[in-house]
C-alpha cells in the first residue's frame, strides 16, 4: 500500500467521537472547526440549527457522510469556541459563514443547513451563488414564510419545559411526544453524549438571544415590489 493509499483509508476511517477540534484563525475571528473524509474534491459544509455547537452533530450521520464526502462542521461566529459575539440578523450570519469558507481557501463547496442553519445557507447562496455547488435544505423555511414567526414563542416555551422536567429541550424541540418519538429522543441524546475526545463549549445564553432575534427578524421580513 502506497503512502497515498494508506492516508486515504486513514481519513475515511474517522470517526467523528475521536477527530479533534480544529481552529481556522481569519483577520477578524477564531473558528473551531472539525473535518472528515478524504480532503479532496469539493467539500461538504454542513450549518446547525439554533443553540448548537459540534457537539450536538449526530457522529452516525457524519460517519457516513465521510465515507464519501470531504464534510467540514464548524461553529459560527459567538458559538461554542468560536470567538466573537453572535448577530442578530440571519444575513449577517451568512457573512459570518463566508468569513470562515473563504479562509478554507477552496473554490466551491457543497452546503447542507439544518433549521436555522438552513436560513444561514438560503442568504449565502443569494450573496456567492457561484460558490455553491449543490445546496440541501434541511427542516427549514423561507425569510418571511408562513410559520416561522412561531418558532421563538415554540422555543421559549419548550425551554421553560425543559427546566421544569429537567430533560434536555431537544427532547421537545425535534422529536414528538409519541412513544417511538420519545425513544428516538433518547437515542439521539445518548450518541452525543458518547464523544470522548475534546469536547465544544455550551452556547452562551446572550448567543441564543440573538439567534432567536436574527430568526425572528427573518420571520418577519416582507419583500417589497415596486411597480
Amino acid at each position: 500500500m502506497t503512502k497515498k493509499e494508506s492516508e486515504k483509508n486513514d481519513a475515511l476511517e474517522q470517526d467523528y467521537l475521536t477527530i479533534p477540534n480544529l481552529f481556522l484563525e481569519t483577520n477578524k475571528h477564531a473558528f473551531a472547526y472539525r473535518e472528515m473524509g478524504e480532503r479532496v474534491g469539493i467539500p461538504l459544509i454542513m450549518l446547525h440549527h439554533l443553540s448548537a455547537t459540534l457537539d450536538n452533530w449526530d457522529y452516525r450521520v457524519l460517519n457516513q457522510l465521510a465515507k464519501n464526502h470531504w464534510v467540514i462542521v464548524f461553529d459560527n461566529v459567538g458559538v461554542g469556541l468560536s470567538t466573537g459575539n453572535v448577530p442578530r440578523t440571519i444575513a449577517e450570519m451568512a457573512d459570518d459563514a463566508l468569513e470562515f469558507i473563504h479562509a478554507l481557501d477552496v473554490n466551491q463547496i457543497d452546503l447542507l443547513g439544518l433549521s436555522m442553519g438552513g436560513m444561514i445557507a438560503q442568504e449565502l447562496v443569494v450573496k456567492e451563488p457561484q460558490l455553491v455547488r449543490k445546496l440541501v435544505l434541511v427542516g427549514t423555511g423561507p425569510r418571511g414564510g408562513q410559520g416561522i414567526s412561531d418558532v421563538i414563542r415554540i422555543a421559549n416555551k419548550d425551554l421553560v419545559r425543559s427546566i421544569f422536567t429537567r430533560k434536555d429541550i431537544k427532547n421537545y424541540l425535534f422529536f414528538t411526544s409519541t412513544a417511538n418519538g420519545k425513544q428516538k429522543a433518547q437515542e439521539y441524546l445518548s450518541r452525543i453524549h458518547e464523544r470522548i475526545a475534546v469536547k465544544d463549549k455550551n452556547i452562551r445564553l446572550s448567543s441564543y438571544n440573538n439567534q432567536l432575534k436574527a430568526i425572528n427578524r427573518w420571520a418577519w421580513f416582507i419583500v417589497s415590489i415596486s411597480r
